[in-house]
């Protein structure tokens, strides 16, 4: 189990947040079903009144590991928006866009 991807799903779990987080790293959700369940078998959560939440493993592993996640580079985690890029056009020339070519 890779460690980013463990702190990343812990976090998720914590915060109640969104599995969507793990797909923007290139994650199918069988793999992170998977990830869930080697967690659960690894002892880092466990489930409690159909509700999934972090052992003190869990914790101190978080603890230890979420500073690494930060991503400080732009570039990172902001994609660019390449479908609507337009070529460079000479500086005399008028670029008149159709409105249907764009998605925004």
């Amino acid at each position: 189990m890779n460690e980013l991807n463990l702190t990343l799903l812990l976090n998720i779990i914590k915060n109640k947040g969104n599995v969507l987080r793990l797909k923007r790293e290139k994650l199918s959700f069988r793999q992170i079903a998977e990830f869930t369940e080697q967690a659960v078998v690894d002892g880092f959560i466990t489930y409690s009144d159909n509700k999934i939440i972090l052992t003190e493993l869990g914790e101190e592993f978080l603890e230890l590991h979420l500073p690494a996640t930060k991503k400080k580079n732009k570039a990172e985690w902001i994609e660019p928006d390449i479908k609507n890029k337009i070529k460079p056009y000479p500086k005399n020339e008028v670029f008149l866009p159709n409105r249907s070519e764009f998605s925004f």
